[in-house]
Formats: structure tokens, sequence, C-alpha cells
């Protein structure tokens, strides 16, 4: 008959090493891809001056002016600001209705808003054209975002 098997030596309660803590990792955008949607200022005269800021799919944002003292600026949408953004583009039936009279004003500055690469606004003083209460609502909230993501960014005037 074999001789029993020895039995095994205690183990003592030592809990595993802790593992390191993570380091967190900043969220890294690339402004690139396919756009959600666009917001060009454009001021006429000469020369032409035009703001640009770009929201990607991705979550990434660009910003570039024409003034040679305005630096272009990227990063990265908060991701509550692209689900509000995305949820309010998704509703805008983009539906323009023109009043018969409007008062003639010309401002130089105009802002042109694209979605998915189609124009779906021009937002001009004194055009008499008002959008519908869920394009409007996606507008604001597409200004809201731009001017939270580059709140430093000099405005055209």
């Amino acid at each position: 008959m074999p001789a029993p098997a020895p039995a095994p030596a205690p183990v003592a309660n030592v809990p595993p090493p802790a593992a390191e803590p993570a380091t967190p990792k900043a969220p890294t955008c690339e402004a690139k891809g396919a756009k959600l949607a666009e917001v060009d200022t454009i001021k006429a005269g000469t020369p032409q001056q035009k703001a640009t800021t770009i929201i990607f799919e991705n979550g990434a944002w660009s910003a570039t002016d024409t003034r040679p003292d305005v630096k272009a600026g990227s990063g990265c949408v908060p991701e509550a600001d692209m689900t509000s953004l995305r949820e309010l583009l998704a509703k805008a039936t983009w539906k323009v209705t023109t009043a018969k009279i409007h008062c003639m004003a010309v401002s130089l500055v105009h802002t042109e808003y694209t979605v998915k690469d189609k124009l779906v606004w021009t937002a001009r003083l004194c055009s008499g054209q008002t959008l519908d209460k869920d394009s409007e609502a996606a507008i604001q909230q597409l200004d809201k975002t731009v001017a939270d993501v580059d709140p430093s960014r000099p405005k055209l005037n």
C-alpha cells in the first residue's frame, strides 16, 4: 500500500500585491474623418474673413481662421455634448419659414451651418427667415458646443 500523501503546507492568508493604479489617459481625438457639423462665420469685405469650426463624427473638433493673428485649435468635444448634439441634429427637419415683411438692415457678418456636408441654415441679420423648433434647438446646441470647446477664440464682428 502506498504511503499517504503528505498534507499540503498551510498557505498564509496574504493578499496579492496591489496593482498599480491605472494612469487615466486623456481622450485623444484626431480632427479628421467624417464631419458631423461645420460652422462658418464669414465677414464680407476686402479681404473676406472666415472663422470655421468643424465637429467630426469621432468627437474631435478643429477651428481655423483666415486672420493671421488667430491660431488654429483642436481637441475633443465632451461626450455629453456630442450625445446631445447628435440627438438634436437627428430631430432637426431644417424647415425654414420666410416672413412676408422683414427689416432691411444688412450685416457684414453671417454664419453658415453645414450638417453632414449639407448647408442647412444661414443665419443673417434681418433675413426674415426662421427655423422650426427642433432645428432651432439643434443650432443653439451647435453654437453652445462651438463656444464651449474654444472659448478664447476671437469673434468676427
